[in-house]
Formats: structure tokens, sequence, C-alpha cells
């Protein structure tokens, strides 16, 4: 519904966002971040720019969530239409195969985002900035969309 009032322009942008506690299976199209990927879809149908904000963290324990997280991948290869990925600007990881990406200056974000309650898989942004960074990233690139 709300992606159609987008479409109708009676708003300018829709964040769609995949909740906690997602359950995988440890497959790589068995986990509930496929979501993503139909929010996606649908913006494209509708005549809007896809943005996909990249999971990414430096601090994660399990190999498949480190850098670049396999859900991102998994995303991009169900999506029929282009999706632009905003990516922080002075982040040393490299994108991996992900071709669409957009960097961002993410310069003060943490002030920007004082008084959040920002959180992850139990880490704040002090365990985990390059998370919260990306996020940050995304909605700069779509507020600068709008603009």
């Amino acid at each position: 519904s709300a992606l159609a009032w987008c479409a109708a322009g009676s708003v300018d942008a829709i964040v769609c966002a995949v909740g906690p506690g997602l359950v995988g299976t440890g497959t790589p199209i068995g986990h509930g971040a496929l979501s993503a990927a139909e929010a996606l879809n649908a913006a494209v149908a509708l005549g809007g720019d896809a943005i996909l904000a990249p999971r990414i963290s430096t601090a994660d324990g399990r190999t498949r969530h480190r850098a670049v997280s396999h859900h991102v991948f998994a995303v991009l290869r169900l999506t029929l239409g282009p999706v632009a990925v905003p990516f922080p600007e002075g982040l040393t990881l490299e994108p991996g195969s992900i071709t669409a990406t957009e960097r961002v200056d993410v310069d003060g974000w943490e002030d920007e985002c004082a008084g959040l309650p920002l959180s992850t898989m139990g880490r704040g942004p002090g365990e985990d900035p390059w998370f919260f960074a990306a996020a940050f990233a995304a909605g700069r690139f779509a507020r600068a969309r709008l603009a």
C-alpha cells in the first residue's frame, strides 16, 4: 500500500525494512531478507527508484555476514530492474560483485543519529559502526534523489 501511495504521488519516499529475528535455512535463498527483493521489484515496477541499504559488518563473528552480507547478494540476484546500492565513503571493504554502487559521504552520521536507540545483533554504533553508516548512506542517498 505504501508503494502505491508513492506511485500515485501522495508521498515522496517509502522505507521498507527487514525486521529482526530472521530465520534462515542455511541456503542462499532461504532467509527472510528476500522480502527486500520483493519490495525493490515492486518499486521498479511502479516506476520508482529502488535503493538497497547493504548489510555491512566488520564485527559480526559469522563469516557469511562479515563485510557485505550474503543477504545483499541474494537480494540483488533476485531483483529484476536497476537497484542503487549506496556504499559509505571511507569504508575500505570492496563491495564485491555489486556493480550498482554509489559512494556516499557519511561524515557526521554519528551526530545526526545521536539519541536514536541504535542496535544490531546486540551491538551498538561503537562496536559495529559501518553497519549503521551503511543505513545512513542509503538514507542520505535517497534524500538527495528527492531534492
